[in-house]
């Protein structure tokens, strides 16, 4: 009996140094902890910052691009000027244009989409960048009512929206996760114990 009360204290007493080991490992870690907490909040605070600033990215993107048209469909000539552009949009703006006529004064800038690439066999498509939104409107508006029915090909120029979707910057894929892989323990090796070199033997002749 004496022999099982003492084995019994002793288990106890074993469980309470390892209780008391644990608290003295949980108080080295409480600083790590506190610093894992400040980085969160630090971390938090710059995303909504960059949050906010993709949005104002985004609102500016959409309003350099809210006064453009793209006209597809025009075949190209290696020599073409701007003046020869504007000459070439003109006709088709005003055909959509139900108000008053466009002139050069309501074309702010005119060129190709793009590089130009020899002996490509897609024709670059033509953006026109117009003083006032209102027209634009009006153009694309009109562009649309007379577009002709999805799986038909347009015989001739059409004018779509210059909408700038692979222009703008989403949030979650600048954090993506995805192509980040951490190695298991399993396959890191163990650093390679340096092997001491034995000196060489000379052979005596």
């Amino acid at each position: 009996m004496a022999n099982s009360n003492q084995n019994q204290s002793a288990t106890l007493t074993t469980i309470l140094n390892e209780i008391m080991g644990i608290k003295d490992q949980l108080k080295v870690l409480q600083p790590l902890r506190d610093e894992i907490a400040a980085l969160r909040k630090e971390n938090l605070v710059l995303k909504t910052g960059l949050k906010q600033m993709i949005s104002v990215i985004n609102s500016n993107t959409r309003y350099l691009y809210g006064q453009n048209v793209l006209i597809h469909g025009i075949s190209e000539n290696p020599d073409e000027s701007k003046s020869n552009l504007h000459a070439t949009v003109l006709p088709i703006l005003n055909s959509l244009n139900s108000g008053s006529g466009i002139s050069l004064e309501d074309v702010e800038n005119v060129h190709r989409l793009g590089p130009f690439v020899p002996n490509s066999p897609k024709t670059r498509a033509i953006v026109v960048k117009l003083r006032s939104k209102n027209i634009r409107n009006v153009i694309v508006s009109k562009a649309r009512e007379m577009r002709p029915p999805k799986g038909i090909k347009s015989s001739g120029p059409y004018v779509t929206s210059h909408t700038p979707f692979n222009k703008l910057l989403e949030f979650d894929s600048l954090f993506s996760l995805s192509d980040c892989t951490v190695p298991n323990q399993e396959t890191i090796s163990p650093p390679r114990k340096k092997q001491s070199r034995q000196p060489h033997k000379r052979n005596n002749l």
